[in-house]
């Protein structure tokens, strides 16, 4: 944050003086504007951590820079330390120094396989498309304990991505959401697939899914996953687990169960009997996603 302050001339003094001496009784409306320029960062969702050495060159969260100030010791040894004018200093940012974007891969390791979830598996087993936002706070597209939209009850049930891409569409036209996330499926697993998005300082939350199949309605994903972390610097990387989540919205218990709409219910882990299939509390997991930093 830039503090600058404004010096009232002389001229302004006298000026006001005769202004006020001919005749601005108290009946008079005094509106005070205020002209000063706010020369703070924008931009920035988070706190700023300005003792964080990872994020400025010179190991200082925050340095304070003399327009006046040529770049020499001063002749006791220390270390650019200026003394010049306090309106000519500037407080920088660690974060303003950095991108105000970043690109990221996420790579989706599938593990699901008869060796890892033996009971009952079903033959063609495979994961649908990548599908997700890039969005702030303002939105939750899904989460564990809230009923699943119609986006996410078509995916998590026929693996079909159209109504949560409109819900995602409706949620950019509100500002909400940066951008859609739309990648491949895995077309086997065990497999892997890798898609690649933009996060912003604005919209540093990733929220992802896809269907596993045959299932009922059963999906794996993450739900507003951070991607700037508490010293407001863009993640380098993350690998989550997936453990496997039941929609809610068909009564289904093994892998190809026929369908069975019933009333929704919340979002939650899969639980099985053990004659249906492995899972208990969503393990053991089916995969991970792993989300790297490109640039």
């Amino acid at each position: 944050m830039s503090m600058r302050m404004k010096r009232t001339s002389a001229a302004t003094l006298v000026f006001t003086a005769l202004y006020l001496t001919a005749g601005c009784g108290s009946d008079s409306d005094v509106v005070l504007v205020d002209t000063a320029e706010n020369t703070g960062a924008t931009g920035t969702d988070g706190a700023v951590d300005s003792g964080s050495s990872s994020d400025n060159a010179t190991g200082a969260g925050s340095e304070t820079i003399d327009s006046d100030a040529t770049g020499n010791e001063a002749n006791n040894g220390a270390s650019n330390e200026a003394s010049a004018d306090t309106d000519n200093n500037e407080l920088v940012s660690p974060v303003a120094s950095e991108a105000s974007e970043a690109l990221y891969s996420v790579r989706f390791v599938a593990s699901w396989s008869e060796e890892t979830h033996p009971v009952n598996f079903p033959s063609n087993p495979h994961f649908s498309p990548l599908t997700g936002a890039v969005h702030n706070e303002q939105v939750i597209l899904w989460e564990p304990g809230q009923n699943a939209s119609d986006g996410i009850e078509v995916m998590a049930e026929t693996g079909g991505t159209g109504p949560l891409l409109n819900e995602i569409q409706a949620a950019t036209d509100q500002g909400y959401v940066l951008s859609s996330i739309e990648g491949g499926g895995v077309a086997e697993s065990p497999g892997a697939i890798a898609v690649e998005f933009l996060v912003n300082r604005d919209y540093p939350l990733v929220t992802l899914v896809s269907m596993l199949a045959p299932s009922p309605d059963w999906f794996v994903g993450v739900h507003g996953l951070q991607m700037v972390n508490q010293n407001g610097s863009f993640i380098d990387s993350v690998t989550v687990d997936l453990n496997l989540y039941d929609s809610g919205t068909d009564g289904g218990e093994r892998y190809t169960s026929p369908d069975e709409d019933i009333p929704r219910s919340p979002i939650g882990l899969v639980n099985s009997f053990p004659s249906d299939s492995d899972f208990l509390e969503g393990q053991p997991s089916v995969g991970s996603f792993i989300f790297t930093r490109m640039q």
